[in-house]
C-alpha cells in the first residue's frame, strides 16, 4: 500500500503506476537521500531530488516492512518548478 497526501493506492500494479506518474514529473532528476533511520521493521528517510525543470527539497517516505517486503509507503513532497 502507498499512501499520500492525494490519498491511498493499494495493490503492486497500481503502486507501480503510482510511482511512475510521480517520477514522471521529475524524470532526470537526481536524488539525494540525506537521512535514513531504521526502527524496527520501520525506515523513515528525507531525501531531495533535483531535475532539469523542478526540484524537491522537502522529500519524507516512511516504510514499513514485514517478512522483507515493503507492506506500506507514505510519501510525502513538495514539487518546485525551476523553469
Amino acid at each position: 500500500m502507498l499512501i499520500t497526501p492525494q490519498g491511498a493506492v493499494r495493490g503492486r500494479q497500481a503502486v507501480r503506476e503510482a510511482f511512475t506518474a510521480m517520477l514522471g514529473q521529475i524524470p532526470d532528476a537526481t536524488f539525494d537521500v540525506y537521512t535514513r533511520i531504521y526502527e524496527g521493521d520501520v525506515l523513515l528517510t528525507e531525501w531531495t531530488a533535483i531535475g532539469s525543470n523542478a526540484r524537491i527539497t522537502d522529500g519524507v517516505d516512511t516504510l514499513v516492512f514485514r517478512d522483507d517486503e515493503i507492506r506500506v509507503q507514505t510519501v510525502r513532497f513538495t514539487l518546485e518548478s525551476t523553469a
